[in-house]
């Protein structure tokens, strides 16, 4: 904020005919922590009536004395957005770089699961989550973890079949006929 001082104490006789609008023109900027602004917190400028010029005038004195300061302030404010500028477009040159690196590893990752590489998939989606959370890329992996679970079962009813069957077979081999029915009768509940 930026502040005025006005001086309206004017001759009695000359109130009664009016004044001209006195226009000025404020600047107004973002501040930052690190500029010092102190400046700011006395009047910028003193208005008051000029004899001289028979109006409202700016005290010229005044505005000199503070000049350098506003100046200073101006100039450091400037430098700062500057700065902000230059972090802002280093910011979304990072932003860029990650946004490409997920669209890699999601790339690879969907390559990964249709060639039926679901832990590696999985690698790829958990990589691209620490770069980017993102909430599509989190089901995405969800979905993969699900998969990965889902094979896992399947694996091992395949494997308890595959025991279950040996077991009936060998029982039927050996001639244990009632025994070799329940095995294959199990066998068949596993995959069921």
């Amino acid at each position: 904020s930026k502040r005025l001082r006005f001086d309206t104490h004017v001759p009695a006789a000359r109130k009664e005919t009016g004044f001209y609008p006195f226009e000025f023109t404020i600047e107004i900027f973002e501040q930052y922590d690190d500029v010092n602004v102190v400046v700011f917190n006395q009047p910028v400028g003193q208005i008051a009536y000029s004899d001289l010029i028979d109006e409202f005038d700016y005290d010229t004195d005044y505005t000199k004395s503070i000049q350098t300061q506003i100046d200073q302030a101006l100039k450091d404010v400037a430098e700062k957005k500057e700065e902000k500028v230059k972090e802002e477009i280093e910011k979304k040159k990072q932003e860029e770089v990650v946004n490409k690196q997920v669209t890699s590893l999601s790339s690879a990752a969907a390559k990964n699961l249709s060639s039926g590489k679901t832990e590696e998939a999985i690698k790829n989606l958990e990589e691209a989550l620490a770069l980017k959370e993102d909430p599509k890329i989190a089901q995405q992996l969800q979905e993969a973890k699900a998969k990965l679970e889902n094979d896992a079962k399947q694996k091992e009813q395949q494997t308890n079949f595959n025991n279950k069957v040996s077991e009936a077979e060998a029982a039927l081999a050996a001639g244990d006929l009632q025994n070799a029915q329940q095995l294959f009768e199990q066998a068949n509940g596993i995959l069921g």
